[in-house]
């Protein structure tokens, strides 16, 4: 037979706090990454400039060069579905586009 015990609590905080929702931590920190973050990271490395600065590439972002001529990059629908991905043992992955100025 088991035999039922009184929980003891050894902690000093009286109130056990819940943990938030990881997956929702996640999916924000990625929503920012597409929105803002490659955004703020194609501003920080355009224009790549050549070593003897014969040619320079430009990202999408701030610069003049990129709004000129409409310098964007997104994002399409994975090829796979989820359920094919895991049958097929494939990554679900979405592809990035990436318009560059040369």
């Amino acid at each position: 037979m088991a035999s039922t015990r009184d929980q003891k609590w050894y902690s000093r905080i009286p109130e056990v706090y819940s943990l938030p929702n990881l997956i929702d931590v996640q999916l924000e920190s990625f929503k920012w990454l597409k929105k803002t973050g490659l955004s703020e990271l194609f501003n920080e490395i355009s224009p790549i400039v050549s070593y003897n600065s014969g040619m320079k590439l430009f990202f999408p972002g701030d610069t003049p060069e990129a709004k000129e001529f409409k310098l964007k990059y997104w994002f399409e629908d994975p090829k796979h579905g989820i359920e094919e991905c895991v049958e097929r043992d494939l990554t679900y992955a979405a592809p990035m586009y990436v318009s560059v100025l040369l």
